[in-house]
Order: structure tokens, then C-alpha cells, then sequence
């Protein structure tokens, strides 16, 4: 059976760039899944390959800006992350996922596919919360990873008991600036 990295990436502290991480650990809270894992990566620049050796694929739930409505569920493949080759880099911290998907195929380490289950953000500003539109759509993001979870051939199931997700970031009233 493939084996699978279920992978939330983004930065807590930027609004709804941390979406993925929370959806990720809504998912690991309430869902067991067989032959895959189910990871909060942060934010993993050029070492993302290495979080996921041994996994033969990586499904990714990430904020995207592609101007559709806040809130707004979009697939993506591999082929559309690299369509466009590697981005230049505005800063040393922006993780450019075509570039770790092709790092991955040409070094070998790492999945050889990969589905991006994208947010719409509305906005990510640092030391701002995830805002109410990207909120609403997580029953859907997750919903979607299930589906692409089935097409990949995961079982799943709800757990019995499940856990209060570990999102200790969503309950801070403010955060204070550097």
C-alpha cells in the first residue's frame, strides 16, 4: 500500500498562513489512518524532502493566494506546483514548494508525488489569528484530504475518543511583536 505523509505546513504567527498546521492537528486529533502520518511541519524550507522519507507520497494542506474568496478549497498536483519552475525566493524563511518537489525527484529523497489541498487566505500578516473565512472552511480541507486519502487508497477511520487538538496558538488574545 502507498504510504503517505499527510503534511500541515505555514507559520502559526501569520494569520491564515498557520492553517495548515491546524487542520493537520484537527486531523490527528480525530482520525487514525493506516500506512500514512499524519504532520505539523511548521514551516520547512529545503529540508521538507527530509520530512517525509520513506513517504511515497506527500498530501499538503497549506494557505495559497490564488485570488479566489477567503475560504476558497483548491486542489493542486504536482505538475501544477512545478509548472512554472522554481520561484525566485523573496526571503530565507517562504517555503517555495516546487522547489522541494523537485529537490525531492532529483535527490531521491522524498515522495515522488504530492497534492496541495489549498486555503485561500485572506490575509497573512504576522502576529494576526486565522481569520473566521479560513475557520469556516475547515470541515471542508478536511473533507477534501479524506477524498484524496480514499483516492490514494488510505484507510481511515474516526477515532472513538477523540482528542482535543494540540492548537495552543488559537486560544492567545494577542501576540506580542518582536
Amino acid at each position: 500500500m502507498t504510504r503517505v505523509t499527510i503534511a500541515g505546513i505555514g507559520n502559526i504567527l501569520m494569520g491564515d498562513d498557520g492553517i495548515g498546521p491546524y487542520v493537520a492537528r484537527i486531523l490527528e486529533a480525530t482520525y487514525d489512518f493506516e500506512d500514512a502520518q499524519v504532520a505539523d511541519l511548521g514551516t520547512p524550507v529545503l529540508d521538507f524532502p527530509d520530512h517525509l522519507d520513506g513517504s511515497e507520497v506527500v498530501l499538503i494542506i497549506d494557505a495559497v493566494a490564488n485570488h479566489k474568496e477567503p475560504g476558497s478549497i483548491t486542489v493542486y498536483t504536482k505538475a501544477d506546483m512545478v509548472r512554472n519552475g522554481v520561484p525566485v525566493r523573496t526571503d530565507p524563511h517562504s517555503p517555495a514548494l516546487s522547489e522541494m518537489m523537485l529537490r525531492a525527484e532529483f535527490t531521491g529523497v522524498g515522495p515522488k508525488d504530492a497534492v496541495l489541498v489549498g486555503i485561500t487566505a485572506k490575509a497573512c500578516d504576522y502576529y494576526t489569528q486565522i481569520s473566521d473565512e479560513a475557520k469556516r472552511a475547515v470541515p471542508a480541507a478536511i473533507a477534501e484530504v479524506l477524498r484524496q486519502a480514499d483516492q490514494l487508497g488510505i484507510r481511515y477511520s474516526k477515532k472513538a475518543n477523540p482528542q482535543v487538538p494540540d492548537i495552543w496558538w488559537d486560544t492567545l488574545a494577542e501576540f506580542a511583536a518582536d
